[in-house]
């Protein structure tokens, strides 16, 4: 998250702590959440913070950067499965990987970017082709 993203996070925070019930929370406690999740990306504190709307008490900050951390994890994890899926890849310089080879060893492909955007939501997620209509067999 960035100083770009305090309002979005306010307002996660603010949903978190009505459906929980939090009876006082206070500029000064959503600074130090704030603060505490600044490693991780607006779009997962906020699927965090939705998620953990659905539990009894209003989460430490451990626990919601963990919570954060799955969603991010989850979502890698999606899209490496819908890209195994594909018959080509994607990228031809990379084979999907996000590494490709160049004169200086193995460096982020160029790919990378856009396949975090995907993962972050920011960016529609590549299409699967439709299935080849399958001839059916017929009972004789």
């Amino acid at each position: 998250m960035t100083d770009a993203d305090k309002a979005q996070f306010a307002e996660a925070f603010t949903r978190l702590a009505i459906a929980l019930r939090e009876q006082h929370p206070d500029a000064r406690a959503v600074r130090v959440y704030f603060d505490a999740l600044q490693g991780i990306e607006i779009e997962f504190v906020v699927e965090a913070a939705t998620r953990l709307t659905r539990g009894e008490f209003f989460p430490k900050t451990g626990e919601w950067l963990r919570e954060a951390q799955a969603v991010e994890r989850e979502r890698v994890e999606a899209q490496r499965a819908l890209l195994r899926r594909l018959s080509t890849p994607l990228c031809e310089a990379c084979d999907d990987t996000g590494w490709a080879h160049s004169g200086n060893g193995v460096t982020r492909c160029r790919c990378a970017a856009q396949r975090r955007l995907e993962v972050l939501g920011r960016r529609a997620w590549p299409a699967l082709p439709a299935p080849a209509d399958r001839v059916e067999e017929r009972c004789r």
